[in-house]
């Protein structure tokens, strides 16, 4: 080991051909040393001494294959990647081969280790594009960390193992990591409190046991709030690595009298300073607030920062926010372990992609930190998006935009833009259209409504910006005078647009913005500012409608003005274009947009206003009298009664807009952005809208923002049920695209056949909107939700094109991979016409069909069961639920978890309880848990006990409750603090049901868990489902026992419900009724014979097996629904 750690080391400090090879052979001793010079294929004169050094031959017929090449100028991360690139391609294309490595050097031992590999996944992909992993390593000024501890421990022994030497994850989960740790301690010197590592995915909030916080700072700057301590930390970390990533473009530490660049720059400032112990307010807020953001220079620079020169880089990161002018002060050791902490990395200004990829830290990082740092993010249902699935969401995303722009409608003209897109190559049929590409690219309009760190539009930037510049290589056969910085300015002033509520994610995003053009300059330039591309509000509120009349604002609001005062919609325009450009008196520009914009709402408001003295005056001639003392009201009854609801509506209306802060920070789409709109003002829409909509259900709003809550439910016809943010985000996204737009999102997909989803079909329905489905299955994509898919939507789509992920995954790597491999051919067209408001049923190929067949069957189990109830929620289990129990004479002795002891109570007030762990199907039914139950069942009816009548006959029962008074009365927040009956459930629902005859079965199940409850004995809690028949159901319980067990009913619910994670089903109403049932059961009496004989010997030995007799029941069902063999080996998983 130590002599592999000496011949990396001697690589580093001494690149050359020879020590490649060395280092090759010490990780594979089947490499084979050759020569073979392939310089005279070079084109470009900064290239020489391209060499094939060796090869490994594989026993899978892989090989890897490997290279050198000189460089003949200063190598740098960035310099010619993509001229290296097309050389390596070009050799690899040649020689058949679908793996090497590749070292490019330069004369001061600068090198790019790169691993470049074909990769087809499972299958051939019709356009698979080459991959590049790559390692910069500059021995003069990083430390090379992770090239040398990765490289060092990778394998050698296949593709597979190479490229997982070359993966980000570990580098991020490190990085991540300590990162965390670091973040906590700025925090926890404030507060108190840090983040503990729990898990490899977990982390908790816990006291510092040996630190006192600053609790001064704390109450005096911060208001004793944690959040807004967490988030002046967060975008102060956030700053400091945006300075790592511009010292690594060596646009920091460049001695103003020299022009040399000192290295680490930020460590080195801190060393040499002598104010560490104040070192962010008397340093890095002066480099931050008035170095970097005064474009006429800081001519009061402290003392250690005199000798350097810092350029005007603009940009709302450098903007003073009300508390950094505070003055907070943190102990010298946590910024030198911050600046120590980041000299280990390499730092790349480039963003990875997951075709080209520098293992090191890229601005995609701040992303990963700011959707996986906030606590509250997954309480806002926010979570981060592997790269994988934003990769190739953009690229599908525009290959949808292009063909539609072009009008490409053959399955050829698609192919060509698919093969622009996925591989950056131009096929020789697609040369004649590059010039209608290019105008189609310049106008595309891109939306993230829920932007957060940025990572859609970033991906559809660098989409776009590649592709432009593989049109341009094509024309030249060189990017030499490729204006990127120019094109990537272009792109974000003309193309991407964003919105998030959370200011944090709308800074972090506008930064990677920043560092995407920051890359591409050569000389310090000042940044853009983004204030009116990328925005902070929330999304799906709006005052106003898309449709609301622009035309006469302007009008109304001239009217007596100067002509130099005088507003329009094209000036309007042009000062928001302009001002992203605009550095001196830029809040001279802000002004007067947001003059305008308060114009728009001061209008459109004054209309409401109109529009409610209309209706007043209606209202106002039907209350009149006329001559003859009549009232206009009192003949039109019905008319009367209609205006004064209207309104009614309006006022009320206005009263919510004066008195409700919901607008504070809505979102107006009719007006933010001004490019959306035509000359006449009317909403255009976007090309593509595309994210990661929050996963959050109505009730989490509901309790945190109840007037949020109601107005959602007032804007949106998708706020149907117990519905979910992403649903409401849907329709949002449909109404704000063109005619021909797209939408993309990846989410749950569980709207398509839940309860809540009404809404949300309804609408989908109505416009054929649904265009493609990628159903993840149970592949956790995000740590805490499973089922979710990339989901794509249109405008009148004939057919819903829905994929399923069809195999194991262990990877995002893997799951890219999958992605990769689709194509129509595989998938499942189901035709709009069967998507309507009823629940979905989606499925692929044979599973298809048989469910199709399933379904012929009219009668379905709804026909069957009068009631299908959840049990006892007392809101106190502890209180009410007896453990352990055993009847000695009018009594029940059980343990109470509440008092923690045994307690006795009288028999007739508490009833036999089951839990979820207690029905297992067939099985006998047992209790040996009590609930107490102080009801009384008289005439169908339940009654409360008073609380006299307990304290009479059932005294200890009374003496118990009474000890637990305090806390059943604080039940729920104090809801029956002041409420006679405190002992009563809070939810009271279906108490007379227990005692009839009924099936019984557990909410969440892996498979039918039902049991037969004969004589109605039973109460149980609301992890159970209770069945009871309708009259006039001839067939009998054990008959549908029997059936909801069956492998088919299970086969059925899996292919039409939500299933959790590892395959188990939640048994909801929704689910379970429309499950076909057969009109003609003429084998009833054999299934019951069945049945009675497995719970016979059951009842004798419950460990009995009774697969066989089961499987007998199975095969009889499969009968019934006429199942032929191949169908039934399809259903039972052999196939």
């Amino acid at each position: 080991m130590k002599e592999l750690k000496n011949m990396i080391q001697e690589l580093v400090n001494n690149i050359s051909e020879n020590r490649i090879q060395n280092f090759i052979r010490s990780k594979n001793s089947a490499y084979k040393e050759v020569t073979e010079d392939y310089s005279y294929k070079l084109t470009d004169d900064r290239f020489s001494d391209l060499k094939k050094l060796g090869y490994i031959d594989y026993a899978d017929s892989d090989s890897l294959l490997v290279f050198s090449c000189k460089y003949n100028d200063d190598l740098s991360s960035r310099s010619s990647k993509k001229m290296q690139f097309e050389i390596a391609k070009n050799l690899l294309k040649e020689d058949f081969k679908d793996g090497a490595v590749f070292v490019f050097y330069d004369n001061a031992g600068r090198f790019r280790f790169s691993f470049i590999r074909k990769n087809y996944g499972d299958k051939e992909q019709k356009f698979t594009p080459w991959k590049r992993y790559t390692y910069f390593v500059d021995k003069t000024n990083q430390t090379n960390k992770t090239f040398k501890d990765c490289i060092g421990n990778a394998s050698f022994t296949s593709l597979e193992k190479i490229q997982e030497g070359f993966s980000l994850e570990p580098l991020s989960i490190e990085f991540f990591d300590k990162y965390k740790e670091i973040y906590g301690k700025f925090v926890g010197y404030i507060t108190g409190k840090y983040y503990k590592k729990k898990s490899s995915k977990n982390w908790e909030e816990v006291d510092y046991a040996d630190h006192e916080p600053d609790f001064i700072q704390f109450k005096r700057e911060f208001n004793s709030n944690n959040k807004q301590v967490r988030d002046y930390v967060k975008k102060l970390l956030a700053r400091l690595v945006f300075l790592k990533f511009i010292e690594k473009k060596g646009w920091l530490g460049v001695i103003e009298e020299t022009k040399e660049i000192e290295p680490n720059f930020l460590e080195n400032v801190f060393k040499n300073s002598s104010y560490q112990d104040d070192f962010l307010d008397k340093v890095l807020e002066e480099v931050i607030f008035e170095s970097l953001n005064n474009p006429i220079g800081n001519t009061n620079k402290c003392e250690g920062l005199k000798k350097y020169y810092f350029p005007y880089l603009n940009g709302g990161l450098f903007e003073k926010d009300e508390l950094d002018k505070q003055s907070i002060r943190f102990p010298k050791g946590y910024f030198e372990e911050l600046f120590a902490f980041f000299n280990q990395y390499n730092f790349t200004i480039d963003e990875n992609d997951p075709n080209d990829a520098e293992v090191s830290v890229d601005p995609e990082m701040l992303g990963h930190i700011f959707e996986n740092l906030l606590e509250d993010n997954k309480d806002k249902g926010a979570f981060y998006t592997p790269k994988e699935i934003v990769h190739y969401m953009c690229q599908e995303s525009l290959i949808e935009y292009l063909c539609t722009s072009l009008n490409f409608d053959t399955d050829n003209e698609k192919d060509l833009i698919t093969e622009l897109v996925k591989t950056k190559e131009i096929n020789k049929d697609l040369k004649g259209n590059l010039i209608e590409v290019e105008k189609a690219l310049e106008k595309v309009k891109i939306c993230d409504p829920a932007i957060g760190s940025g990572a859609f539009p970033m991906g559809l930037l660098q989409e776009i910006f590649t592709i432009k510049q593989s049109i341009y290589y094509n024309r030249h056969n060189t990017l030499d005078n490729f204006p990127a910085g120019e094109e990537k300015l272009k792109i974000i002033q003309n193309n991407i647009y964003g919105v998030d509520i959370e200011q944090g994610a709308v800074d972090i995003a506008r930064l990677r913005f920043w560092l995407s053009l920051v890359v591409e300059e050569t000389k310090a330039t000042p940044l853009p500012n983004l204030d009116y591309k990328i925005m902070c509000g929330n999304s799906l509120i709006s005052r106003y409608p898309l449709d609301m009349p622009l035309k006469n604002v302007f009008d109304q609001y001239n009217k007596g003005k100067k002509p130099e005062e005088k507003l329009s919609l094209r000036k309007y325009k042009d000062l928001v274009n302009s001002y992203t450009d605009t550095h001196l008196g830029k809040d001279v520009f802000k002004a007067m947009i947001e003059q305008i914009k308060t114009t728009f709402k001061t209008s459109l408001k004054n209309k409401d206003i109109i529009d409610r003295q209309k209706k007043e005056a209606i209202v106002f001639d039907y209350e009149k009298l006329d001559l003859l003392g009549t009232r206009k009201a009192d003949i039109d009854k019905a008319g009367y009664k209609k205006a004064k609801l209207e309104l009614q509506k309006l006022i009320q209306a206005e009263e919510d807009v004066k008195n409700n802060k919901i607008y504070e920070n809505s979102f107006e789409w009719r007006f933010e952005f001004p490019d959306l709109l035509d000359e006449e003002g009317n909403f255009q829409g976007f090309n593509i809208v595309i994210g990661n909509p929050p996963y959050l259900r109505i009730q989490g709003i509901r309790d945190n923002n109840i007037l949020l809550a109601d107005a959602i439910c007032k804007q949106y016809s998708a706020a149907t049920g117990s519905f979910d943010l992403y649903a409401i985000f849907t329709e949002m996204a449909i109404k704000i695209i063109k005619s021909e737009g797209i939408v993309n999102y990846i989410m749950p997909i569980k709207w398509t056949n839940s309860a809540f989803g009404l809404g949300l079909r309804e609408i989908i329905s109505k416009n054929n909107s649904a265009y493609k489905i990628i159903n993840f299955g149970a592949y956790q994509v995000f740590n805490a939700s499973t089922y979710t898919g990339i989901q794509f939507f249109k405008h009148n789509t004939n057919d819903l094109e829905y994929y399923e992920l069809d195999r194991s995954l262990c990877s995002n790597y893997e799951l890219g991979n999958y992605l990769g491999s689709l194509s129509k051919e595989i998938a499942v067209n189901i035709s709009s016409s069967k998507l309507n408001s009823n629940p979905w049923v989606l499925t692929t190929g044979l599973k298809g069909d048989i469910l199709s067949k399933i379904d012929r069957n009219q009668r379905k189990i709804k026909d069957v069961f009068e009631k299908i109830f959840q049990g006892l929620a007392t809101s106190k289990d502890d209180v009410y639920f007896l453990y352990d129990c055993r009847i000695e004479n009018e009594f029940v002795i059980g343990f109470s978890k509440y008092e923690n002891k045994e307690i006795v109570i009288e028999r007739e007030f508490v009833k036999p309880l089951l839990k979820g762990e207690d029905v297992h199907r067939y099985d006998e039914l047992k209790a040996n848990k009590y609930v107490i139950f102080p009801y009384k069942i008289l005439n169908n009816k339940a009654t409360l006990y008073t609380e006299k009548e307990i304290h009479y006959l059932y005294p200890k029962a009374y003496e118990y409750l009474k000890t637990c008074e305090d806390t059943l009365r604080n039940r729920e927040k104090g809801r029956l603090k002041d409420d006679e009956y405190w002992y009563r459930y809070i939810y009271p629902k279906n108490l007379i049901s227990f005692d009839y005859e009924k099936l019984v079965a557990p909410d969440i199940s892996l498979g039918g868990n039902f049991a037969y409850d004969e004589k109605g004995k039973y109460y149980h809690t609301t992890t159970i489902y209770g069945y009871i028949k309708k009259e006039g159901v001839k067939e009998s319980y054990k008959f549908w026992m029997a059936l909801l067990n069956s492998k088919l009913c299970w086969f059925y619910l899996l292919n039409t419900g939500t299933t959790l994670a590892n395959g188990y089903f939640r048994f909801k109403p929704d689910y379970i009724n429309p499950f076909p049932i057969p009109n003609c059961i003429d084998n009833e009496s054999k299934i019951i014979f069945l049945v009675d004989e497995i719970q016979k010997q059951k009842k004798i030995d419950n460990t009995y097996d009774t697969s066989e007799l089961e499987n007998e029941i199975d095969r009889m069902v499969y009968e019934l629904y006429d199942l032929n063999e191949d169908e039934i080996a399809i259903v039972e998983g052999r196939v």
